[in-house]
């Protein structure tokens, strides 16, 4: 009597021969169809959610496996296709286009990226010499100038990043024009974005920025223009603040402290930071560290700034005069602003001002009785829209 072979994947009985999975299952011809594919490059049969799409040199869609696309095939900066063939001429990125999409491009003269839009010297819109008002990124040629000019020992730095912009242009003149002579904030480029920029304000008090700072000026100005943050899942909205808050020799302690805050509660903080995949997965990072107090602070946080990028939720990395808070999602909205500084003003005097036992004996429902006792102006009414109590 003939053995019954049943399917790996439907379990019904399989009539005829069956079909061997790349796993070395028997399964039925319909369940090997619908499941598995082979490879159009190099003839192995793989999972058909390992596959991908590719465009070969026929122009013909045709199905790979991961290694094969990985090894011979490029996703065009364009159209997105994973193709075969491409123009072979990578930017300074190393973003390379498919032949379809070669002739609609060139490469920026100035900073050597893939542009479709570009002058009559061949720069693109954010090296371009009619954005006069839109520096290099992060070049250095900007004098500080402090709100107030005070005895303040906290002052936080805001980097809003935009996009979109039909007439690059003009947004920055426009926006450009609310700066006082960039006494209150200057523009710069950012390769990240399509068609924007940065607006990055000079140090303020966490009180001139919720009273006197145009933040509402300047966010009408970019809607009218057409911009767009929040809707921008690569557009993020930064928070620098004085490293000098925390100076004395319990410095990086407070600073050990700080990443401990994050990483304790990251998931509402995420939330309340209205984070994008995008950014979490490029820009936004954790330090995933479980053991941040076994050693003295000045080596964790040493160790930190030695190995971990700037790319990091808490960033050290950056400057030596401020610490960069990289965890919100930008926006056009005033109030979400301020909100969002104000968080970050509660984080870091909490950091300073509480004992590392009772930091880690800190709950969520703790952490928001403390925000709503401190007064401030737009946070509790956002955590209230956040549903906060639930997180």
């Amino acid at each position: 009597m003939a053995e019954t072979i049943i399917c790996y994947l439907c379990q019904e009985t399989i009539t005829g021969i069956p079909y061997v999975s790349p796993d070395g299952d028997q399964v039925c011809q319909t369940c090997y169809e619908n499941n598995y594919i082979e490879c159009m490059h190099c003839g192995h049969t793989v999972h058909s959610d390992e596959a991908n799409i590719v465009i070969g040199r026929r122009e013909e869609e045709e199905e790979w496996c991961e290694d094969c696309t990985n090894a011979f095939t490029h996703r065009c900066t364009h159209c997105d296709n994973i193709t075969e063939e491409t123009c072979c001429v990578a930017d300074a990125a190393g973003a390379v286009l498919c032949n379809n999409c070669y002739s609609s491009y060139i490469l920026c003269s100035d900073c050597g990226l893939w542009t479709d839009d570009w002058d009559e010297h061949e720069h693109c819109p954010a090296c371009s010499t009619e954005n006069e008002h839109i520096h290099q990124y992060h070049s250095d040629n900007h004098n500080l100038q402090f709100h107030p000019n005070s005895n303040e020992s906290l002052y936080f730095g805001v980097e809003l990043e935009v996009e979109g912009f039909p007439n690059m242009s003009t947004a920055a003149t426009e926006t450009y024009a609310l700066s006082e002579e960039e006494s209150l904030f200057h523009l710069e480029e950012d390769v990240s974005l399509h068609n924007g920029f940065e607006v990055i304000t000079q140090p303020c008090s966490l009180q001139f920025h919720q009273t006197k700072f145009p933040w509402t000026k300047i966010t009408r100005t970019i809607v009218q223009n057409k911009g767009k943050s929040e809707s921008a899942p690569t557009a993020a909205l930064h928070v620098h603040f004085s490293k000098s808050f925390f100076q004395g020799k319990h410095s990086e302690l407070y600073q050990l402290r700080l990443i401990y805050i994050f990483e304790r509660f990251w998931t509402q903080l995420v939330i309340l930071g209205r984070t994008s995949e995008y950014l979490l997965n490029r820009s936004c990072c954790r330090y995933r560290d479980p053991n941040l107090f076994d050693c003295p602070a000045r080596s964790k946080i040493r160790e930190f700034r030695n190995y971990y990028g700037r790319y990091m939720a808490v960033n050290l990395a950056s400057s030596q005069e401020t610490i960069e808070i990289r965890i919100f999602r930008g926006t056009l909205t005033p109030r979400v602003i301020i909100a969002s500084i104000e968080l970050v003003d509660f984080l870091v005097r909490l950091a300073k001002n509480t004992s590392t036992p009772k930091l880690q004996q800190l709950t969520w429902a703790s952490v928001l009785k403390k925000i709503h006792a401190k007064g401030y102006l737009y946070l509790p009414a956002y955590l209230e829209e956040k549903d906060a109590e639930h997180l």
